[in-house]
């Protein structure tokens, strides 16, 4: 019986390692998949607890987050959630981040699938007494050995910048819509002898009067504001 050359056995047994570690992988990413999913909606409702729904929005692909999301309370926007990514001492750490409508941070979670940090050490990013000092806070934070206001992780500086940078970059990102939000929200009246601009709480920041008709425009403005317009 002719001998199978060692290069050929070596090349059927890496084919038959390749497929079946593709009809694994085929098998299994839906699954892992829906545990990502499932992972990413609990941190979302930890740290907005108060959302009923959240709406996914668009965002750039080099915005530096991984996803964002409108927090919403009935019809009613009350916030926004988005996750970043940035490189700890173990490999990448996921920090899922939300932050009410003045930009204040709500809470963060810190984890993902590939979460690696070094138990006891990095690893307690994770944990409450770490991730709980950044509700009320506002972007950007930073550790106090970098003159910010987080207490560091003990013994792990570089897991604690990474969930910092994280955090920053989500917020940042979700500045930029609250901003959106306001813009899209204020209200320009147009009246025949005047205009006045409201913020999103219906507050006036601005009235342009044309001085020939000012009796006119005091009943008007009057007559805006009790219908709510």
């Amino acid at each position: 019986m002719k001998k199978i050359p060692a290069w050929l056995l070596l090349c059927i047994i890496s084919l038959v390692a390749g497929l079946a570690l593709g009809f694994t992988n085929a098998l299994t990413k839906d699954e892992i998949a829906r545990q990502d999913e499932a992972g990413n909606e609990q941190a979302r409702n930890k740290v907005m607890s108060e959302a009923d729904e959240f709406v996914q929005l668009n965002v750039a692909a080099d915005s530096g987050v991984d996803y964002c999301y409108e927090a919403k309370k009935g019809d009613e926007t009350i916030g926004y959630v988005a996750k970043a990514t940035a490189d700890g001492y173990g490999g990448k750490i996921e920090v899922t981040v939300g932050i009410d409508n003045n930009g204040m941070i709500t809470g963060i979670s810190c984890g993902g699938s590939g979460f690696s940090e070094t138990p006891g050490l990095g690893a307690k990013v994770k944990e409450a007494k770490f991730s709980d000092q950044f509700a009320g806070m506002s972007a950007p934070v930073s550790i106090t050995k970098d003159g910010g206001t987080v207490d560091s992780v003990t013994a792990a500086s570089r897991s604690s910048r990474a969930v910092c940078k994280a955090v920053n970059a989500a917020c940042d990102l979700m500045q930029l819509k609250i901003n959106a939000a306001v813009t899209a929200a204020t209200a320009q009246v147009q009246g025949d002898y005047y205009t006045y601009r409201t913020d999103a709480d219906g507050t006036i920041t601005a009235v342009s009067i044309d001085t020939e008709h000012v009796g006119q425009v005091s009943s008007l403005v009057l007559e805006h504001m009790m219908d709510g317009d």
